[in-house]
């Protein structure tokens, strides 16, 4: 079942990562996702990504800024069709690469990080939902 905003049917569960791909730029345009970060309507959708947020130490309005970064500063990676969990429902999800510096205090100085955030925004568009986030 497909729960996101972009039309289509998910491929088979068994599908590989080529079929999974959908063809052309982001699917989600950048002023809505913008405006659903910016009043924190973000929801972690995946187990996954739950856990990397937890580990990252984020709280969501961080996550928000993060991902709001990636849409307008990162490098957009590609769609693809993503799955909740197993049996779950799926969306197509756009992912994106943002780079930023940011400090270590193991080596006392700023050193790039690199985040991967790959969403999409659910059907009803009032969330988006967010199947990654992690260095």
């Amino acid at each position: 079942m497909n729960i996101g905003q972009c039309p289509g049917n998910p491929p088979p569960r068994n599908a590989g990562d080529k079929e999974r791909e959908v063809a052309g730029g982001p699917q989600y345009p950048k002023a809505e996702v913008l405006a659903l970060l910016a009043d924190i309507r973000v929801r972690p959708w995946t187990k996954d990504c739950a856990i990397d947020i937890a580990k990252l130490e984020l709280d969501i309005s961080e996550v928000a800024v993060l991902a709001a970064e990636a849409v307008s500063h990162g490098r957009f990676q590609g769609s693809v069709w993503c799955t909740q969990s197993p049996d779950g429902p799926s969306a197509i999800c756009d992912a994106y690469v943002l780079k930023r510096k940011e400090w270590n205090n193991a080596a006392k100085k700023e050193l790039d990080c690199e985040y991967y955030v790959k969403l999409a925004i659910g059907r009803s568009g009032a969330v988006l939902l967010l199947v990654s986030c992690h260095t």
